[in-house]
């Protein structure tokens, strides 16, 4: 199941991010099922890496600033090239349909 992290059901992450783990359903509730500390050798290679990510792309969809979701485009595998990453957010700040990224920007 997907519920957040209360209790630290895995260790090591903060309570409100959500997170998959086995999990009880009955009566009660719903409440996950601690698990063991994960490998030190996998949070710091993996597990913490991507969280650093996720928060990353959370605070550039949030804020709308223009560098921090060029940040997030440049650091997408796909990009090419700084010149290709601007290209796509003017074109895509520039689309019709995106009223609130002008707004955000202060280009509206």
């Amino acid at each position: 199941m997907n519920i957040p992290n209360r209790g630290h059901i895995i260790k090591g992450f903060p309570e409100d991010l959500v997170v998959e783990c086995r999990g009880i359903i009955d009566g009660g509730g719903v409440r996950g099922i601690d698990e063991p500390p994960l490998p030190e050798k996998l949070m710091c290679g993996v597990m913490y890496p991507r969280h650093a990510r996720a928060e990353s792309i959370i605070y550039a969809a949030k804020s709308g600033e223009y560098n921090a979701i060029l940040s997030m485009l440049l650091q997408e595998w796909r990009t090419q090239s700084e010149e290709q990453a601007r290209a796509f957010l003017d074109e895509w700040i520039g689309d019709k349909r995106n009223v609130y990224v002008r707004k955000k920007l202060g280009l509206d």
